[in-house]
């Protein structure tokens, strides 16, 4: 009986031990992020109005627009244009107030003619810049390298169907003035430099306002 015991007692000391070597070795091993690969050629857009490459900044960098707008697309030719046309127009309007923004359109290995259907606005706005992955990452990889070539004070993504009116966003800034304490048109070096809004707040706002908008 004494050996039984003392059995169970050897065997749970040792499932102990198991279990803090494979928190050890999961604690050294696990990243807080998982890397994307980012093939070289995905660093870049062309600039259609300089007529050179130019390297997409990091968000590592400072801000010096407003507000980025990420747009993930695969094989969106069709659905992408209209979204487009609404959504420039109504940004465009907000410049003559000292407002700046850019799009990215990132498309995500489209075996279209998305990527063409992109920089035709490129050809045209200044303001739109196309990142185009040269395999299929998924909607949230296309988002994240889209987010990582940002350089807003704050960014936000879209989706390519518009199915969601852009000037909703108006609803989208008020509640995030609500929840920073500050209007980041206003003040972007403060948001900018500020923590970024909990996705449980997010999902509530959206949840309420029924908008097809993600900050």
């Amino acid at each position: 009986m004494i050996a039984l015991e003392a059995l169970i007692g050897y065997f749970a000391l040792l499932a102990v031990c198991f279990l803090i070597l494979f928190c050890v070795v999961l604690y050294a091993t696990t990243k807080p992020y998982p890397k994307v690969w980012r093939h070289k050629d995905e660093n870049y857009f062309y600039n259609f109005h300089t007529g050179e490459r130019e390297m997409f900044p990091s968000l590592s960098d400072d801000w010096s627009v407003h507000l980025s707008i990420i747009v993930p697309a695969y094989n969106e030719e069709e659905r992408l244009l209209p979204m487009l046309d609404e959504c420039i127009q109504y940004l465009e309007r907000r410049k003559r107030f000292g407002f700046t923004y850019e799009i990215i359109v990132v498309s995500d290995g489209s075996t279209d003619g998305t990527v063409t259907a992109a920089q035709n606005y490129s050809r045209k706005y200044d303001t739109v810049r196309v990142l185009s992955l040269v395999k299929n990452r998924g909607k949230g990889g296309a988002i994240r390298l889209g987010l990582q070539s940002a350089r807003g004070s704050v960014l936000l993504f879209a989706d390519a169907d518009g199915a969601t009116k852009f000037s909703d966003i108006e609803k989208l800034e008020a509640s995030l003035q609500q929840i920073l304490g500050c209007d980041y048109t206003k003040e972007p070096e403060k948001v900018a430099s500020s923590d970024a809004v909990s996705g449980y707040y997010v999902s509530e706002v959206l949840e309420t306002l029924n908008v097809g908008l993600s900050f």
